[in-house]
């Protein structure tokens, strides 16, 4: 997941078109399985993961990215969140 969170986050990201579909299917699974152990933890952003899991990602390449960026940075604020709760 983390390798993952760099490829759109990092600083040389820039995924190409079919890396953005792929990154996309895996961000919505990851982001489906935080949001189903953080058990009420992350309230706000498993609100917010609710809302982009029910959107569809958009067709053209820059809407998708933008999607996937939304997914990413929503993963890491449910990981931060869930990060804090155990230390």
């Amino acid at each position: 997941m983390y390798d993952d969170l760099e490829a759109v986050l990092g600083e040389h990201a820039d995924p190409s078109g079919a890396e953005v579909e792929e990154l996309t299917g895996r961000f919505r699974e990851n982001l489906r399985q935080l949001v189903a152990v953080s058990r009420g933890a992350a309230v706000a952003e498993a609100g917010r993961a609710h809302v982009l899991l029910r959107e569809a990602p958009l067709a053209d390449f820059g809407s998708a990215r933008t999607y996937l960026r939304r997914l990413a940075l929503n993963t890491l604020a449910m990981l931060d969140v869930l990060d804090g709760d155990e230390g």
